[in-house]
């Protein structure tokens, strides 16, 4: 299969499992509301540092998922497309990872399209990526973490492995600033 085909492929999994549905139900109390109402805090005081909800200081999470909520919001607006865009977005990366280490570990072929399309189509996986939660956003940094310590300990000419490790550490970081110590 081409890398056409595949990119199509991928992109119309997406957009049906992933995209389409983003405004099909009312937002969810308390989760979704509390951390899209943190991220319109962001957006409206500009104030990107304190986390805060309802005029009060709320720092039970680290800043990483209420910023990448707020970005989102700001680009597609403040609604339920808006909330739900990173946790969908950091699905599709969670997916590409997967066959990404796939691809890199296995001599199978096609076997990056095939890990993305269960990745895409598994059940918590589709939740996390359809609900405003931090929780798809945090696997979305482990896994890519994972996929760049695979690509750095398999790298066979060993010029890139300090790239991709700091590139793995990167990540780690991400997903520390999204959920704090796991």
């Amino acid at each position: 299969m081409s890398a056409r085909a595949t990119t199509g492929y991928i992109t119309v999994l997406f957009a049906l499992l992933y995209v389409v549905p983003l405004t099909m139900r009312p937002i969810v109390s308390p989760d979704e509301s509390r951390y899209g109402a943190i991220a319109l805090e962001m957006l409206h005081s500009k104030d990107w540092w304190s986390l805060k909800l309802v005029g009060l200081s709320y720092y039970e999470k680290p800043p990483m998922g209420y910023w990448l909520t707020a970005v989102s919001m700001s680009v597609f607006g403040e609604n339920a497309w808006g909330l739900r865009f990173a946790p969908a977005l950091a699905a599709l990366v969670t997916a590409l990872a997967t066959g990404a280490i796939a691809k890199r570990i296995c001599a199978l072929p096609h076997i990056g399209l095939i890990a993305t399309s269960v990745q895409l189509t598994l059940l918590f996986p589709w939740v996390f990526g359809n609900v405003a939660i931090l929780d798809g956003m945090f696997c979305a940094f482990i896994t890519v973490c994972v996929a760049f310590f695979v690509y750095g300990a398999t790298d066979p000419e060993r010029r890139w492995r300090m790239f991709f490790f700091t590139l793995s550490g990167v990540a780690a970081a991400g997903a520390f600033l999204t959920k704090g110590f796991l």
